[in-house]
């Protein structure tokens, strides 16, 4: 190899490893609270409502791209949602809809993906989380954001574990 073919392949890489989705601190996008489970029966939550508590003050170009669950065991993804809830009252998990803590709430909740957040003080974002084996568990969920013309990608630490049988 050519020093001018290794200056382009060195450039290409740098170009490829520019253009990856930030991870880490660098986005406005910090979830807080250390990891934790959230433990429910099936088939009770087969279909349930798993919520993210988007911090207050985010830039109001922030768009969701998309949202994966992270070491999932026999738990899809079945959709997602910005719903407005207050700062005393966040969801943590319910069934799918989540009328019964957030009979109101929900009323005004619109999909996630590709729509700015919605305005208010407080905002949680909804999981449609759907059970497909006889028990199943996440590790969390990754959230693909951008604003400001960046991509960022920011891990919800509260993982899920849908058994049949007792939590531990």
């Amino acid at each position: 190899m050519t020093l001018i073919e290794g200056v382009l392949a060195a450039a290409g890489v740098l170009a490829v490893a520019g253009c990856a989705p930030a991870t880490g601190d660098d986005g406005p996008l910090h979830l807080s609270g250390e990891p934790a489970t959230v433990c429910a029966p099936l088939p009770d939550y087969a279909e349930a409502a798993f919520g993210v508590n988007l911090p207050n003050g985010l830039p109001a170009d922030l768009v969701i791209d998309a949202v994966d669950p992270v070491d999932a065991e026999h738990i899809v993804i079945g959709g997602a949602y910005l719903m407005p809830v207050t700062e005393e009252y966040r969801l943590m998990l319910d069934a799918l809809p989540p009328t019964d803590q957030f009979p109101d709430a929900w009323r005004d909740a619109v999909p996630a993906l590709g729509e700015e957040l919605p305005g208010g003080p407080a905002v949680d974002l909804v999981i449609e989380v759907v059970a497909d084996g006889p028990a199943g568990s996440l590790d969390g969920i990754a959230i693909t954001y951008s604003t400001g013309g960046r991509t960022y990608v920011e891990r919800a630490s509260l993982a899920l574990e849908l058994t049949q049988g007792e939590c531990r």
